[in-house]
């Protein structure tokens, strides 16, 4: 099984999605909100699969949208108002 650290990972989604960048930071940031492609620590760092990145791909290709991030943030800041 072939694994990849997050800087080489980054690389490899930003190859398959065409004119999106993905960053390792953002990866790191979507695994410490529990998001983001599957990942496996081997001796205390993230390493991914292109299997596993590959559908991960097809998992956001396959969400629709529904309302946009400002509609969702707005909605969060009204609930919170007292």
């Amino acid at each position: 099984m072939q694994f990849m650290l997050r800087g080489p990972a980054a690389e490899y989604l930003s190859s398959r999605i065409k004119g999106l960048r993905i960053t390792a930071t953002a990866l790191a940031n979507m695994a410490s909100r529990g998001k983001g492609p599957q990942y496996h620590v081997i001796n205390g760092r993230a390493c991914y699969t292109p299997d596993a990145l590959d559908r991960w791909i097809a998992e956001q290709a396959a969400r629709p949208v529904t309302e946009s991030h400002r509609g969702r943030r707005a909605e969060r800041h009204a609930q919170s108002a007292p």
